[in-house]
Order: C-alpha cells, then sequence, then structure tokens
C-alpha cells in the first residue's frame, strides 16, 4: 500500500496541477486532499487482500478459492464445481465462471495449473451436488443474470466451510466510508444473488460486510444500505472480522496488530516527507 502510494505521488499532483476548480493557493491542502483518496482507495484493495488472506488461515487456502468453475456432468447427472487457489499476492480476485463442459472445465483448471506450477496440489478440489440438467440450466443463468454482462461474476470474498465443506459464506465487501452512494442497490441486488446463485449447497449465507463501522463500533452506521439491506444480512466492523479471525485471535487482538505493521511500515514518515520534497521544487 505504502509503495503505490509513494510511486503514484508525483503523477496525482501533476494530474490536479492544471485543474483550474482546485483553487487553492495553499499548495499543501492540495497534496492532503490528493493523499487522502488515494490513501482510502488503497486501503479498500488492501483491506480485501487482508480479509483473504485471515479467510484462508481459518478455514483452509484450498477452500478460499480464487476461481470456481461450474459445470454439469451428464454421466453422472450432477453439477462439478471445480476450484483453484493462487498462491497469495498473484491475483486475489474471486471469480465464478460457467464451463459448457467437463472438458472445458477441465482445460480452465489446467490453466491454472501452468500459471502456478510451484503451487500444492491441495490448492486444487472438486466438488459434485447431484441435480438436474433443468436446474443446473436456472444455476448457469445465475451466473450471467443479463446480457452483456461478464461472463464471470466476482465475489469480494467468499469461501466453503463445514465438515462436507456443503456450505459456504459470501460478501459484498466495502471499507465502511460513506455508503449514500449510487451503488446502494447494486451492492443490494448482489447479496441477494449470490445467495439464490448458491441455493445448491446445503448451507448458504450472503452479506454486505464493512470493514469499520463509520459511526464508531456499536452505533448505527450511516448509510442508504444499512435501511435496505435487513439486518441479519449484514456484517458491521468486528461483527465481519470475528466471522474470518482465527478462533486464537480476538478482534482487539487484529487491530493491534494492524497498527503495528502500519507504524513499522513508516509510511506516515515518508509520506511527510514526500510532502517536503515536493514543497521545495
Amino acid at each position: 500500500m505504502k509503495k503505490t502510494i509513494l510511486e503514484n505521488f508525483d503523477e496525482n499532483m501533476n494530474n490536479r496541477k492544471h485543474n483550474l476548480f482546485c483553487a487553492f493557493d495553499n499548495k499543501k491542502i492540495i497534496m492532503y486532499m490528493m493523499l487522502g483518496r488515494s490513501f482510502d482507495s488503497q486501503l479498500g484493495t488492501r483491506l480485501q487482500h487482508i480479509a483473504l488472506y485471515l479467510a484462508r488461515k481459518k478455514y483452509g487456502a484450498e477452500y478460499a478459492p480464487n476461481l470456481m468453475v461450474l459445470s454439469y456432468d451428464d454421466a453422472r447427472e450432477g453439477l462439478v464445481v471445480k476450484t483453484v487457489s493462487d498462491p497469495m499476492g498473484r491475483g486475489d480476485q474471486q471469480k465464478i465462471k460457467w464451463a459448457s463442459s467437463i472438458e472445458k472445465a477441465d482445460e480452465i483448471i489446467e490453466n491454472g495449473r501452468k500459471r502456478y506450477k510451484k503451487q500444492q496440489p491441495g490448492m486444487f478440489k472438486e466438488y459434485f451436488f447431484e441435480m438436474s440438467k433443468e436446474k443446473s440450466e436456472e444455476v448457469h443463468k445465475r451466473i450471467k443474470p443479463k446480457k452483456g454482462t461478464s461472463l464471470d461474476r466476482i465475489a469480494d470474498l467468499l469461501f466453503i466451510f463445514g465438515a462436507d465443506k456443503k456450505s459456504i459464506s459470501c460478501y459484498e465487501l466495502k471499507a465502511g466510508g460513506n455508503l449514500d452512494t449510487k451503488n446502494t442497490d447494486a451492492n443490494k441486488r448482489e447479496v441477494e444473488e449470490f445467495y439464490d446463485l448458491f441455493d445448491f449447497y446445503t448451507f448458504r449465507e450472503s452479506f454486505f460486510a464493512t470493514c469499520y463501522n463509520n459511526m464508531g463500533e456499536g452505533n448505527e452506521p450511516q448509510g442508504d444500505i444499512f435501511r435496505k439491506i435487513a439486518r441479519d444480512k449484514q456484517l458491521r466492523g468486528s461483527e465481519f472480522w470475528k466471522k474470518i479471525l482465527p478462533e486464537e485471535y480476538k478482534f482487539s487482538d487484529f487491530v493491534k496488530l494492524y497498527k503495528k505493521a502500519f507504524d513499522d511500515s513508516e509510511i506516515e514518515k515518508d509520506i511527510e516527507k514526500k510532502i517536503e520534497e515536493a514543497l521545495t521544487r
């Protein structure tokens, strides 16, 4: 996160140089505004990476996959779900795809093997769900519900759990800042559609989750989204982290560890240095 913010500092400042509507005389104010936006952007991505890492620590890396490929097996009369878990830092998106045949699914999975030859065998898993061809077509349509949309459905966070690995948990995840946005209805639909998509699992859950409560722990968060989604479909701040933290860690332990890593990175010191350098130019 620090590396990206510092590397983009000069470019972001240059992009604002000719903005005649940003009419501040004080250059420092412009820098702080730019850094605030840059930090918020990078923080959201970093928190999503941390969430995936913790989910893998608690439930197993192979059960928080980067890729799920669904296809129908006519011979076995059921839905086959193949998964690939890439090493952390090699692209941490979690995608759900539909393959037109078992052979096509194998091809997609094999491409994953070629990308990460050093991966442990346990990173590849396969699951079978007995169902009719007609039912599988319903699942297919839910992956790509509208014309013109991507062939992939992307989850902010998803993991499989339970003794039989027939339970699944999905999250529409936001950092937690100002949530009164035009995306409120889209976020609500994502929560509902992921719940519907995985109706062939024995147990399924889908949440709208925030990494922190924008009004403080224990308070009612601000944002239209919290009035449009049922309370039992929301995880606010610590409620979310408690779902994915390994059993040996409390939420307070996690916050302390994050603060220590943040301080150890010396991001504050390096940003201050970058500002002073820019002011002298």
